[in-house]
């Protein structure tokens, strides 16, 4: 007879397995070019997601005087990062 913690260990297990990353293989240069090409704010300069709503593109300045165009999930992941101010 299976007791609780087999059963718990088994959907950690199994959950564990099948999350995926929430941040996907980086784009190529080329497919980065050709994908911004489809979207009117480009894309978000971490997981390279479209973006096409004005509402969804933040922008970091950073310290080392770079501007990161980031989508709102990005944003909110690094709200504590490196950037310095934000501008929504």
């Amino acid at each position: 007879m299976a007791t609780a913690t087999d059963y718990w260990m088994a959907t950690a297990t199994a959950t564990a397995l099948t999350t995926t990353n929430t941040f996907p293989v980086p784009l190529t240069k080329e497919q980065r070019d050709e994908k911004s090409c489809d979207y009117q704010f480009g894309l978000c300069d971490t997981c390279d997601a479209g973006l096409d709503d004005r509402g969804e593109v933040n922008f970091h300045y950073c310290a080392d005087g770079t501007i990161e165009t980031l989508c709102d999930a990005c944003h909110n992941y690094y709200i504590e990062g490196p950037c310095y101010a934000t501008e929504d």
